[in-house]
Order: structure tokens, then sequence, then C-alpha cells
């Protein structure tokens, strides 16, 4: 599983998909938009280029399945797409049409779209629509996107007419809609913080505080821990920080709380955050301390980020200075919550991400 809402999970596609992909693509009014019928074949490169995605961009269009049943309903997902001779991030969806009309597709793409802003770090978000597509031209409004261009595209029968939508991170609509997310996310209402960014030099002390978590929570959960590690900028020799010590918990399973979570809050840690749209992630404080432990399943590709990022921050003075020079301006503003300073960086970490992940793939 990647991402989860409250009825829906998504997660990639793989060959056994074939069949259930088959019956969404091969359906003539699911795919009136595309006026081609799809043979075995194209389902086939179909399946084989969402595959290739994930492994060349990290994302793709992703299986969505329902809860209640665990039944496959249709697709949605983040695409690369060619514009006007250039790339831009694209959102697609579809439904098998006896889920059509039950909010199942606001629900799917709201979810992706929360994850383009604020874990892709993506500034907006496009969808390129059939100028007939009501629907679809519908649920993008309804996501804060605005018509920004009409254009010809070319199809397996010709050119057709598509209308390309653009959402923006910081427009009202998703701002709204990022503020309602928040307080969701939060297990106890989330508290406006409209101060500036109070940063330290980096401290060595920091590095004792975080072995003083990591012996305790050893202690407490046992074998349950599978990996935990020092993350975030407390964690970086010589880069300044907020002093608030960042834990990278790895379980089996972070989505079932009954194996570790009463264990913490006994021992006196305190459930801030819950996302199940976002890896299943938990975020905890301690009653005394300035810590965050974000718990993370095994095998969870954003807490392989995590590591990437600060190994790759420790060892590239040039990328720690550019990222430290951004923290000190962003610091001076205030901010209405703490994860609006965090969001704000975001084109800075992913210009980062992307040198560091690079890298590390190619030692792969």
């Amino acid at each position: 599983m990647l991402l989860e809402t409250k009825r829906l999970y998504l997660r990639e596609f793989n060959e056994d998909d074939f069949d259930d992909l088959a019956t969404l693509l091969q359906d003539p009014q699911v795919m009136y938009a595309y006026e081609h019928d799809f043979s075995k074949q194209d389902v086939k490169d179909w399946l084989d280029r969402q595959i290739q995605r994930y492994c060349q961009d990290g994302f793709g269009l992703w299986a969505v399945i329902l809860k209640a049943n665990h039944k496959f309903i249709g697709q949605v997902g983040l695409s690369m797409q060619d514009y006007r001779g250039t790339q831009i991030l694209e959102l697609g969806y579809l439904l098998k049409k006896e889920y059509w009309h039950q909010g199942y597709a606001y629900e799917a793409c709201c979810c992706c779209q929360n994850y383009a802003f604020y874990h892709l770090k993506q500034e907006q978000l496009h969808a390129i629509i059939k100028h007939d597509n009501y629907a679809s031209i519908a649920l993008a409004k309804k996501l804060g996107m605005q018509k920004e261009d009409e254009f010809l595209t070319t199809y397996y029968h010709g050119e057709m007419l598509h209308y390309l939508y653009t959402s923006d991170k910081n427009s009202p609509i998703c701002l709204k809609m990022r503020d309602e997310q928040l307080q969701e996310s939060h297990v106890q209402k989330i508290q406006e913080y409209n101060q500036k960014i109070i940063l330290h030099e980096y401290d060595s002390k920091w590095i004792n505080d975080y072995q003083y978590e990591e012996k305790k929570i050893k202690e407490i959960l046992k074998d349950k821990v599978i990996q935990i590690e020092h993350v975030g900028s407390t964690s970086v020799p010589g880069l300044c920080a907020k002093p608030i010590i960042d834990i990278l918990l790895i379980v089996a399973d972070s989505s079932k709380e009954d194996d570790y979570v009463p264990q913490l809050l006994e021992n006196g840690y305190i459930l801030k955050v819950r996302e199940p749209d976002w890896y299943e992630h938990r975020m905890f404080l301690a009653t005394d301390r300035a810590i965050h432990l974000h718990v993370f399943s095994k095998d969870c590709l954003e807490a392989k980020r995590m590591l990437v990022f600060r190994d790759w921050l420790i060892n590239h003075p040039e990328d720690r200075e550019l990222y430290a020079q951004t923290k000190r301006s962003l610091a001076q503003k205030v901010w209405r919550y703490v994860q609006d300073y965090a969001d704000q960086k975001s084109a800075v970490v992913q210009a980062i991400m992307t040198r560091a992940l690079k890298n590390n793939n190619e030692k792969k």
C-alpha cells in the first residue's frame, strides 16, 4: 500500500493486475475520451509503462482498491506528460463505471494532489482534459484547478481539442484544503504558530539526545524495532536546525497501531500525527523532551529517502550550505504553521534530493 483515504487505498500495479486493468481499459464507456479500443497488447503496454514509471520517477498511476471489500475499482495517480514541448506533472484517473458518482474520484484525486504538493514538493499540478469530458472538468474545478490553455492533441483517430487545468499549491482553495488536511491528520487540534522560526547552530549534544531516545525506544519496543535512525537537520554536523531531535523508527507495519502505540503511550510518548494517506506515517512527541518520533513500515520509500537525504548533506558541504542558507532566509518570516515553513523549503529540498537519489541509484 502506498496511500490511503477513508474508503480507499492506492498501491502500485504489478503483473497480476492485468485482468483487472483490462476490464477497465477495454470498457468503451470508461475510455470514451480516448476514442480508441484497447487490445490486450495495449493493456500490457499500459501496465508496463506504469511499472517503468515507478522505477524511473518514483510515481505513476496506481491501482485504486476499495477498503470495504478489497476490490479493484480503477486507477489514479501522477505522471509526467508532454505539453507544448515541456514536461509537466499531470493528475489522471479512471474508475469502473459502477463506481462513478460516489465521490471516489474526488477522494482519490485529492489524496494524489496533496501527495504532489507536500511530498513530491511540487508548486503546481496539471490535468489535461478532453474538451467534452465534463465530469473531469467539474472534478478539476473542485480540486481548485483553473483552465489555463486550449490546444489540439493528436490521438489515435486524429486531433482532439483539450484543455489544460492547473492547481497552485498556494491558491486560496488549495490552502483551505491543506488546512483541513492538517487538522485531520493531527490526533489533537493543531495550534497556529504565528511566529518566526528559531534556528540554533549545530550542537554536538544532539547526538547524545538521540542516543538517549534510541536506547529508551529499544527498551520499550524490543524486537518490534526493525531499524532506528537519527534523521533531520540535527543529525547533520555543521547544519543549523530547530533544536528538535527527529528520529526514524521502522516497524513491521505502522498501520497496526496495537503493536507499538500503547507501549509508547505508557512510557510518556504522545501520538500527535496519524497520516494513513501518506505511507501510514505516525509521529510522536515526548512530554518533557524536544523530539519528533516518525514511524514508518518496513521497506517504506519515504523512510529510505530520509536516510539518503541525511547522508548526502553529511557528505556534500555545498548542498549542506545551500540548505542552511534557505532555512535561515525562511526563518525570518512569520509562519502560521511550522509545517508551512517546512513546505516552503520544498524547491531546494527537491533539488538536493534529486542529486542525492541520482547518486544513490548510480551506485546500485
